[in-house]
């Protein structure tokens, strides 16, 4: 009823694509080392709940010992749980769950050419899902995703830009199996 997993993980990167701010270019970097650990658990909890749950935490870094590719979050935490109701609402599953990043930053030129750090503090996206089974074939699922509307910067790191993340949206959906 219960799986987990741990991975610890080191790799290393040669010629490794950098972005370089002054001559708005890409430049090879030397023995990029990314090392971390990832941590998941999941499984029923009690007859109808489920829950899972997953940690992540890396560090980049060049030969110089400088952190590379900071607007990938260093640690991302998940947690999502489910629950499938008894009795007079048998059908209905309600689930939540939030999403976790630590801070992001980049560097980037600003009108004037000059370098600035932007900086992506740490945020969470909270969404929620409802599902009804009407039969074993047929059932209708509402989703939810970033229910406080969190506005967040999602960082891409070409040509100076920046991106905002999703906003709140929902979809619902039926489905028949055949």
């Amino acid at each position: 009823r219960l799986t987990a997993s741990v991975a610890l993980f080191q790799s290393y990167q040669n010629n490794r694509a950098e972005y370089e701010i002054p001559c708005d270019c890409y430049e090879a970097s030397e023995k990029v080392r990314s090392r971390g650990f990832e941590f998941d658990v999941s499984g029923e909890v009690m007859p109808g709940w489920n829950v899972s749950a997953g940690y992540t935490q890396f560090k980049a870094t060049d030969a110089d010992g400088e952190d590379v590719n900071t607007i990938y979050p260093r640690k991302l935490l998940r947690l999502f749980t489910t629950y499938r109701l008894h009795g007079d609402f048998a059908g209905l599953t309600l689930g939540g769950g939030v999403n976790w990043q630590g801070k992001t930053y980049t560097d980037a030129s600003n009108p004037l050419g000059e370098v600035e750090r932007i900086e992506q503090d740490a945020y969470s996206v909270v969404n929620l899902m409802a599902r009804y089974d009407f039969t074993k074939q047929l059932y209708a699922q509402l989703n939810i995703n970033n229910v406080f509307d969190e506005e967040y910067f999602a960082m891409f790191d070409a040509y100076d830009q920046m991106t905002y993340g999703a906003p709140r949206s929902a979809t619902l959906k039926m489905t028949y199996k055949f």
